[in-house]
């Protein structure tokens, strides 16, 4: 009698955070299915600027299906999933056409599984589903952030890959709301995130490593955290038994950066500061009053 008694609230607990977490996947599930079928069903590729970029990933999608393999066969800075991505697009779409919006519809799927997850154990859902919209279109949209609306183009789609995935894993810095089987689910999103930017496009994967270290700082992240960094060591570890590319990546990464020049120059960043000063300022303001409503130093790094 007294063990019925004690599992009637955990069973009345568990069917609102059922509810709730069917409902964040069938929303977010269901935007994400319209955008990858409005990029992968015309099996078109439409761009009007940076042509050279786009061709670019697909010669290296091309180069994967003759059997090659990125930073071992053929040179590049940019990490192995800039052209499986695409190469996973022809191989489904059947045509370079179709590489790039098809490739891009998966990553979606993907993002949008990982989006649900973490956004829906800790947000409400009415600032939660448009940050999650936002987010998916940041990923689905050939365009690049602050451009043209009319420059169409999936030229550095990387950058929005990553700014997409450093916006779900900052909402990780907030505790959850749920916490039966947490630290794995945690862990695997995270991971994920951070892998994905890794062998993507490196200096965004550093940044999100960076965060994760910083949240290991905390003692009541510590768990998940813990085991993300391990699962992102052990993964990056069996890539390398695979791929066996790891080194030479890092050498051609070092030779790009050799090309491309060193530190900005003062007037460089006083032109970005003049050219951002209107973002900055609101963001100043947001921060500010953050702080202000919950003062806390950690939260003065973030």
């Amino acid at each position: 009698m007294t063990q019925a008694v004690r599992s009637m609230p955990e069973q009345e607990g568990a069917s609102p955070r059922a509810g709730r977490q069917y409902l964040w996947w069938t929303a977010i599930a269901s935007f994400a299915l319209v955008l990858s079928a409005l990029l992968a069903l015309p099996n078109q590729t439409i761009t009007s600027k940076y042509v050279n970029d786009l061709f670019v990933f697909l010669d290296g999608a091309h180069r994967i299906w003759s059997g090659q393999v990125p930073n071992v066969d053929f040179h590049t800075s940019l990490g192995a999933l800039t052209f499986y991505i695409p190469a996973a697009g022809y191989g489904l779409s059947g045509s370079m056409g179709g590489a790039m919006p098809v490739g891009m519809a998966i990553v979606i799927l993907l993002f949008a599984a990982v989006a649900a997850e973490i956004l829906g154990s800790r947000m409400h859902k009415a600032l939660g589903l448009p940050l999650a919209a936002f987010l998916l279109l940041l990923v689905a949209a050939p365009a690049n952030p602050g451009e043209r609306i009319g420059d169409l183009t999936f030229a550095m789609f990387y950058n929005r890959l990553g700014w997409a995935s450093l916006g779900l894993l900052l909402i990780m810095y907030l505790p959850r709301l749920f916490s039966a089987g947490s630290k794995a689910v945690d862990a695997a999103c995270a991971s994920f995130l951070v892998l994905l930017m890794i062998y993507t496009k490196i200096t965004y994967g550093v940044v999100e490593l960076a965060f994760l270290v910083f949240l290991a700082t905390d003692r009541r992240q510590i768990g998940w955290t813990a085991l993300a960094l391990g699962i992102i060591a052990s993964s990056v570890l069996a890539i390398e038994l695979l791929w066996r590319g790891g080194l030479n990546y890092l050498a051609d990464l070092r030779l790009a950066g050799e090309n491309s020049g060193g530190l900005a120059t003062l007037d460089a960043l006083g032109h970005v500061l003049l050219n951002n000063l209107t973002d900055l300022t609101v963001y100043a303001l947001v921060a500010g009053i953050f702080l202000v409503l919950a003062s806390s130093y950690r939260h003065l790094f973030l």
